[in-house]
């Protein structure tokens, strides 16, 4: 094989490793208010027996110079997405089998003076042959003479949402981990070439018939070594998981250093019986410094690959002539 050939192919090889990395690192870096109406509070979680009754008590403040007629307005809804947002179902849905509203008495228009709070009371009457299983709706509130009818994605600015637990026979909690994976500025992943910016997502499926409130941790490990630990779910208010839906939740990863090979693990508890549920992941990070590290020594390798091939080269050539 002549000098021309191996230095073809050497170089060959160094541009494909090259062009590796470049690709690599590409792909790695790749009180509410409403109507001028301020509400409160924003959410109500109870637990009812078939049979029984409970009362909210929910406060509508107006700021404007003027006095402002309320209408209230209970409306079911169901989850969008994974994030946990609640979409309003207009009028009634005979398959909604988690719908509230039905069981919310009616409550007449109200009038808020201007400057001042209002109250009203929020009635539930839950059936005797209710059967168990989670309940939830709306409660809107709106000056009168607005267009209710519309089509409407509910946010926290809009209205106060009210989830209820039906105990007794029929009631199923069943909820797994529906994914676990860790995230760069979005992009999944198992290697990063930094520790910024890198997140851990735990999706949550619930094949039962009432809404879960999952927490737990999440720990960072090197080796046995325990480097941090975050909450997943917020253990003051958390967020629910509805029937027959799946929700996300996130938290940042810390503890990670520039170099090196963490093991992510979860651990959460839900239900009555605080049942559990655990998941893992293995990530490295290798930091872009590492890697350029890792590029010199080879460009050097290479370097001296070719520069003894010269040298053997000539030295076979002046042997020849001698």
């Amino acid at each position: 094989m002549n000098l021309r050939r191996v230095t073809a192919i050497i170089s060959a090889l160094v541009l494909v490793f090259f062009g590796s990395i470049i690709n690599a690192g590409a792909a790695s870096t790749n009180g509410l208010t409403s109507n001028g109406l301020s509400i409160s509070p924003v959410r109500t979680d109870l637990t009812i027996a078939p049979g029984q009754s409970k009362t909210v008590l929910m406060y509508i403040t107006n700021p404007a110079n003027e006095a402002i007629k309320v209408r209230v307005i209970a409306n079911d809804f169901k989850p969008v997405g994974q994030s946990g947002s609640p979409q309003l179902i207009l009028g009634s849905d005979a398959n909604n089998a988690h719908g509230l509203a039905r069981f919310i008495e009616p409550v007449n228009d109200f009038t808020v003076p201007a400057g001042q709070q209002g109250e009203v009371k929020i009635v539930i009457n839950i059936p005797k042959n209710t059967p168990g299983g989670g309940y939830y709706a709306a409660i809107r509130f709106a000056p009168t003479g607005l267009n209710s009818s519309s089509n409407l994605t509910l946010s926290a600015n809009v209205a106060s949402l009210i989830l209820v637990k039906v105990t007794g026979p029929g009631l199923k909690q069943q909820l797994s981990v529906s994914g676990f994976n860790v995230t760069q500025d979005g992009n999944p992943g198992n290697v990063f070439f930094s520790p910024n910016n890198i997140k851990v997502n735990v999706g949550f499926s619930n094949s039962g018939n009432v809404q879960e409130a999952p927490l737990g941790k999440i720990e960072v490990l090197s080796g046995n070594k325990i480097l941090s630990v975050q909450q997943i779910n917020n253990p003051l208010s958390p967020g629910n998981v509805l029937p027959g839906s799946i929700r996300q939740f996130s938290t940042s990863l810390k503890g990670l250093g520039s170099f090196g090979k963490y093991n992510i693990e979860g651990f959460f508890s839900y239900g009555n019986n605080s049942t559990i549920l655990t998941a893992s992941k293995t990530v490295y990070v290798i930091a872009s410094w590492f890697i350029l590290i890792i590029i010199v020594f080879i460009v050097l390798i290479v370097l001296a690959i070719l520069y003894w091939l010269i040298r053997r080269h000539k030295n076979r050539i002046q042997s020849q002539g001698s």
